[in-house]
C-alpha cells in the first residue's frame, strides 16, 4: 500500500476513523508528521535510516553506517563516530555540573530514599535473562534522612567462566575516601594490599599497616633545613640481620682448636652507617701455632670504609692459669671486613696462652664510605 502525498493520506484517515488499522505496509517517502505541529516529526531520509525530530531539532538517528550506529542529540551516527553517540548541539550550558547539563542520568525519577546500584554494565553478558557481565561502574545509593547519597564502584571479574560475577576493585565513597581493595575505606586512600608506585610518592602525614618497599630510596629533601656540605638527603639502603663471628690472628699461620659456648653477630645498616655487636665465648684449647701479630674477629658483614679505624675497646677477659686477666689498655681497630686488637703494653703481637673460657663483646659503629 503506498500513500504518496498529504491529501491521500488525510483522505485514508478519515476512511479508517481514529482507531483504524493498517494491516498490510506503508510506504512513506520523507515522513510522518503530527498533525498541526510540522516540527515534530519520523523521518526516513535515506535507504536503511531512520531520525526522530521534535521542536524541528534531530534527537535521534539510526543509520546503516557504521554498523547500524545510534545517534543521540544534535548530530546524527556516522560511518566514523562511535556506535552511540550522545550530543547537545553547540553553545550549549557547561558552566556547572547538575542533571540539566548531564548527557546521561541513571536514575532520575526514583525518590529520595531510594537505596542500591544504578549501574553500567560492559562486555559479554551470560544467560537468559541476562545474569553476569564481566565489567561494571555503578553508583551504590544509600538513604540518609531522605536525601540519597551513595558510593561510585568499579567492578572487574578474572575469571573466564560464565558463572563467575564480576569483584568489586575500586570505591569512592559519598565522603571522598578511596578504597582499593577495600570497600569501607577509612582514610583518603585505603589500599587492602600490596601497592607498586613507579614514580615518586610524597606523603604529608600518613599511616601505613604495612612495611613500605622504597627500592630507589627515601628522599628527606623536604623535612629539614640544609647544612653547609650537605651532599644527599636521600636514603637508599637499610638492612639488618645476623652474622657469624670467628676469632682469628692477624696472620692465622696454623692456629687451631677455636670453638665456642657462643658465636654471635648482629648489625644494622642505615645509609654507609654500620652498627655492629659480637658476643663471642671461646673455651679453652686453642692452639696459637704460627700464627702471630694481633687477634683478630673476622666475618664483618660489610667492609670498613677506612681502614685502621680506631674502635670502642668493648669487653675483653681470658683465662690463663686459671686466673682472669680483664685488659685495660686493650683497643680494637678495623680493617676490611674484621677488627683487630691491640694492648698498648704488649703491642700487636699476641701469645698468651688461654686455657679457660674467654669473652669478647664489642658494640661499635663504623661507616663504609671512606673518608
Amino acid at each position: 500500500m503506498a500513500i504518496t502525498n498529504a491529501s491521500r493520506l488525510a483522505d485514508f484517515g478519515s476512511g479508517i476513523g481514529t482507531q483504524g488499522a493498517f494491516t498490510a505496509d506503508v510506504s512513506i517517502a520523507d515522513k510522518i508528521i503530527h498533525t498541526g505541529d510540522t516540527n515534530t516529526a519520523i523521518r526516513f531520509p535515506s535507504a536503511d535510516e531512520f531520525t526522530v525530530e521534535s521542536g524541528g531539532v534531530q534527537r535521534i538517528r539510526v543509520g546503516a553506517a557504521h554498523s547500524n550506529a545510534i545517534g543521540l542529540g544534535h548530530y546524527a551516527a556516522a560511518s566514523s563516530g562511535p556506535f552511540v553517540q550522545i550530543s547537545r548541539g553547540q553553545n550549549y550550558d557547561k558552566s556547572s555540573l547538575n542533571p540539566s547539563t548531564c548527557f546521561l542520568h541513571l536514575g532520575g525519577e526514583d525518590n529520595s530514599f531510594s537505596t542500591g546500584y544504578y549501574g553500567i554494565g560492559f562486555g559479554y553478558i551470560y544467560g537468559n535473562p541476562a545474569t553476569t557481565a564481566p565489567a561494571y561502574i555503578a553508583y551504590l545509593g544509600t538513604d540518609d534522612n531522605g536525601y540519597t547519597h551513595g558510593d561510585l564502584t568499579f567492578w572487574t571479574k578474572d575469571a573466564t567462566t560464565s558463572n563467575v560475577n564480576a569483584i568489586e576493585r575500586l570505591r569512592i565513597k559519598a565522603g571522598g575516601n578511596v578504597g582499593i581493595g577495600s570497600t569501607i575505606p577509612t582514610t583518603m586512600l585505603d589500599v587492602g594490599g600490596a601497592a607498586t608506585f613507579a614514580g615518586d610518592v610524597t606523603a604529608g602525614a600518613a599511616t601505613f599497616a604495612g612495611a613500605i618497599k622504597a627500592d630507589a630510596g627515601i628522599d628527606f629533601s623536604g623535612a629539614q633545613t640544609n647544612q653547609a656540605g650537605m651532599t644527599s638527603e636521600l636514603l637508599d639502603a637499610y638492612e639488618e640481620g645476623t652474622f657469624t663471628p670467628t676469632l682469628t690472628k692477624w696472620s692465622p699461620g696454623n692456629m687451631s682448636g677455636v670453638s665456642y659456648t657462643t658465636q654471635q653477630g648482629r648489625y644494622t645498616k642505615i645509609g654507609d652507617i654500620v652498627h655492629v655487636k659480637i658476643n663471642l665465648s671461646v673455651q679453652a684449647g686453642i692452639t696459637w701455632g704460627t700464627s702471630s701479630n694481633a687477634i683478630a674477629i673476622d666475618g664483618l658483614p660489610f667492609v670498613f670504609g677506612t681502614v685502621n679505624m680506631a674502635l670502642y675497646k668493648g669487653y675483653f677477659n681470658y683465662q690463663n692459669s686459671s686466673t682472669y686477666y680483664y685488659p685495660t689498655d686493650f683497643l680494637w681497630y678495623g680493617y676490611t671486613s674484621k677488627i683487630y686488637g691491640s694492648i698498648a703494653s704488649t703491642g700487636n703481637s699476641w701469645t698468651t696462652t688461654w686455657d679457660g673460657t674467654s669473652q669478647l663483646r664489642v658494640s661499635f659503629t663504623y661507616t663504609t664510605s671512606a673518608f
